[in-house]
Parts: C-alpha cells; structure tokens; sequence
C-alpha cells in the first residue's frame, strides 16, 4: 500500500535524527565494570542479584536484551564436537532473508558461562532498568559527558574482547557468536581498539 506524504515525511525525520548522532552507542562492561557493579549491589535485595544475574549473564554469551529475555527459564542447550553449546535464537534474523542462521550456537568455554547457564535455567535473572545499570557501571570519580552511558546493551559491547582475552577466541569466533553477518560489524562496532 502507498504511504501517505504525512508518513514518508516522519519517516525520513526518523531516519534523519538517527543519522545525526542523537542515538549513542553503549559503553561495553568489561570483567572490571562486572566487579565494580557486584561490589555496589544490595545483596540483601532480591532485584539487585536478579539484575546483576541478566547482566552477567548478558556479557557472557553477548545477548542481545530481547534474547537474554527470551531465554531465562527457557535455556536450550545441545552437544557438538565435545562441547556443550547454548542455542539461541537471533532476534534480528526473523525477517531476514540473508541466509544467515536463525539460531547461534555458543560455546559453554568456562566455569562463569556454566554458571550463568544454571541462572538462567533457575529463573533468578531479569532485565534492569538502563539507569541502574548505567548508575552501578559508573566509577564515582570520573567524569562522563552525556552520551556516555552503560545500558542495557552494554553487556553484549563488552562481549568481543571477554571472548578474545579471556577465552583466547578468534574474531571470526566471535562474529559467529553474536550473530553478525560480517566480521566487519564486530570489528569496528564491538572491538575495544
């Protein structure tokens, strides 16, 4: 069906305000932004442990939110070559026609990815609000201008190098994992240069 002007319009002021910059990339969590949040977390609150959980849990396996959402409680896994690998299926693929995969296969490489494993099978996880995040991240001391902030997708930014230091991945491996159809994407978006 054609769209009326009144819609190409707002669409193409859409696309212009996106292009201007408006919309700020996530600053990654590392095994350090981790640390400091555990250290800031109530541990009497029942949330804050379930928060941090997702967010770990995120940073792990490089979700997306809407997939560590989508998992919790419902965690698949399989066996390939030895190996137990998590399956997870791509948000951005459903209306995908580039042949990529609609299910990435995540490998389980060490004891903190098993341990989010059974978080997410027990449930004891849950998306935070992008502030709380973006307030436990924070160092105290430093100063940060206005666009840089720690959301929800931060946990997945810092993925690409918990995957190339800690687990001694290629590149190549971690395009895989976060499902991108180009290693071009993971390198100029997701690597820590």
């Amino acid at each position: 069906e054609r769209l009326r002007a009144n819609a190409k319009t707002a669409i193409n002021e859409a696309h212009k305000f996106k292009q201007e910059g408006v919309r700020t990339s996530a600053l990654p969590i590392d095994e350090n932004v981790l640390k400091r949040i555990k250290s800031n977390l109530d541990i009497k609150n029942e949330n804050h442990i379930k928060w941090f959980n997702w967010v770990e849990c995120s940073y792990r396996f490089g979700l997306r939110p809407s997939e560590a959402d989508r998992i919790i409680g419902n965690v698949e896994t399989t066996f390939e070559n030895g190996a137990e690998i998590l399956l997870v299926e791509q948000t951005k693929t459903v209306f995908d026609n580039s042949g990529r995969d609609k299910v990435k296969r995540i490998p389980i490489l060490c004891d903190e990815q098993q341990k989010c494993i059974e978080i997410l099978r027990s449930g004891t996880a849950e998306r935070p609000h992008p502030k709380w995040i973006d307030k436990m991240a924070k160092e105290p001391q430093k100063k940060y201008n206005r666009f840089q902030k720690y959301d929800c997708y931060s946990p997945r930014k810092g993925a690409t190098d918990y995957w190339l230091k800690e687990l001694e991945q290629s590149l190549e491996n971690c395009a895989l994992f976060l499902g991108h159809r180009s290693i071009d994407t993971t390198w100029k978006h997701y690597k820590d240069k």
